[in-house]
């Protein structure tokens, strides 16, 4: 939650989902779907453990890229390492900017 609270004030509107529901009713590609996704951010045994949703993983290692269909995935370790290491909050912040700030702005923004 304190993830997305910060992603929505210094970037755009942002939003925490559940997917247990997604998973059941297997919903996946309506979910990914959606032209208001631009990115997702899962830790990685959330998105391995889900059966429905492993066909649309896509990586391409040469890029260092990963998707689920066709929208960008950033993988995480477990949350609970971040509750642990204050450290690892701010790497995966300095990530997150790193992905998510405009590509074709000059470097002076």
């Amino acid at each position: 939650q304190s993830l997305a609270k910060a992603i929505e004030t210094e970037f755009f509107p942002c939003r925490l989902v559940e997917i247990d529901h997604l998973e059941k009713e297997k919903k996946w590609d309506l979910f990914l779907d959606s032209p208001k996704l631009k990115l997702i951010i899962a830790p990685d045994q959330l998105i391995f453990a889900a059966k429905e949703l492993l066909p649309f993983y896509k990586e391409h290692p040469q890029q260092g890229v990963r998707f689920l269909g066709k929208i960008p995935l950033l993988l995480i370790p477990d949350l609970s390492l971040y509750f642990k290491d204050p450290y690892l909050k701010r790497s995966l912040w300095n990530v997150i900017c790193q992905t998510l700030k405009p590509k074709d702005l000059p470097p002076s923004y």
